[in-house]
Order: structure tokens, then sequence, then C-alpha cells
């Protein structure tokens, strides 16, 4: 599943890109690590539906019914499964009505093999950004926003990288596709919720340093390549 991922890029990148307006100097700070298990508050930039302007979101809805704001929870909640978001109580009402999307420039997931787990980087080809499929809602007693990165079934290169459960982030690389999940209709949001097809995404193995809680978010050491014995060392 997708706890990891990277916001380190320019604002006129997403103006390019999405043309959208970010605030990522005051809003997100660049961070090569953003992570569900390490950071106290993590949040992702997410592009909705309400405008052109980024908004950070804690990863890890938080739906109106809880009375309380529970981190375990949140954990438990940073992701959702494709297949369940007509279903699940927590996931249907903000798939009907609230869908976004984060943007990123990589997210991060390991590979396993017998005792040992090499991380891997994860960006679009031909340095774009990327934008991860995602549900969101507002709590108004807790004033908090909060989300919920959508995943689907690994395609072949990220399921040999995430080969403990084969799953991947729902990721958009065109624009028609990401509005389309965004201002469409649930079932044309469903028409394009599915991985990415091969040659859309590129993978090299990093350090371990992501596991790290002494390593700053935005230390480039977090993203340099590492070659591990037996391990491919760069994906597409």
């Amino acid at each position: 599943m997708c706890y990891n991922a990277s916001v380190y890029f320019k604002p006129e990148q997403v103006q390019a890109q999405f043309k959208a307006q970010a605030l990522l100097q005051v809003l997100f700070p660049p961070a090569y690590l953003v992570s569900v298990h390490r950071s106290p508050h993590p949040a992702l930039p997410m592009l909705t539906a309400d405008g052109p302007q980024l908004q950070p979101m804690y990863w890890g809805l938080t739906p109106s019914w809880n009375t309380s704001f529970d981190p375990a929870w949140a954990k438990r909640m940073a992701n959702a499964r494709v297949e369940n978001l007509e279903q699940s109580k927590a996931w249907k009402g903000p798939f009907t009505y609230r869908r976004g999307v984060a943007v990123v420039d990589a997210f991060y997931e390991w590979r396993h093999q017998g005792k040992l787990k090499v991380p891997y980087r994860i960006q679009a080809t031909q340095n774009r950004l990327l934008a991860l499929g995602a549900i969101w809602t507002y709590h108004g007693a807790l004033d908090l926003y909060s989300m919920s990165v959508v995943t689907v079934p690994a395609n072949p290169m990220m399921a040999y990288i995430h080969n403990s459960k084969e799953r991947m982030p729902l990721c958009f690389t065109k624009a028609e596709d990401w509005q389309t999940w965004i201002h469409g209709s649930p079932k044309e949001a469903m028409e394009v919720a599915k991985p990415l097809t091969d040659g859309q995404l590129e993978a090299y193995s990093i350090a371990k340093n992501i596991i790290r809680t002494d390593v700053e978010p935005n230390d480039p050491t977090l993203i340099q390549p590492f070659d591990y014995p037996g391990f491919p060392a760069h994906l597409d």
C-alpha cells in the first residue's frame, strides 16, 4: 500500500502541469519524505473540484462520525481500496461527492526477498509530477480536512516491487484522466480508476534512510540511488 510519498517540487511545475496554484513554501516545505509512519501530522497537497489552489489535507480519512481525532484510526485509513469505495460506510460518501488528487513527485514501496527488504522510489517518466487518486472529507467539529489515497491492483512493474501485497496507488499522468476522476460521475471515475500501464512509471532502489528518524525529510540522501546485490537498480 502507499504510506510514503515525496512532495519536493516547485510551484511552477504545478502551474505548468495542473494549471493550479501552489503556495508550497508556506504550506508544504519541500520534503522528499512525507510518511504516515513517521510524520506526526502527515499532510499531502490536494487538488479538488473546489478550485485551482492546492490545499493541505491530513493523510488518513477521519469520517464525520468520529467524535475526536484518533491518529491510530487515521493511519489505518491512509489508503482506500478501489474495490471497496462504493460499499464502505467510510468511503462511499467521499467517493461519491469528494474526489481529488494528491500532487506528488514520487512515492515509495519495498520489495521483499526472503528476509531482505529493499526500498524503491517510484516516479513518472519524463520528469512529470504524479496525481494520486484520492477521496477526502471535512470534519466540521474538528475543523479537519483529511484524505485517503486510493489503491488499485499493481501493474507488472509495481507487482515486482510491492510483491508482498501487489497493490499500487491510483496514479494519473494524463490531465483528462485526473480531471475525470475529480469532476466526473462516480461511474466515470471508476472507468479511469485503473493501474497505469507499464512505461509510464520508473523506479530505482534507494538507501534505507527513509526508516531513520534522525534523517530530515528534505535530506537529499533520501533519494540517492543505492545498489543492493541481487536486486535491480532501475526498473521501468
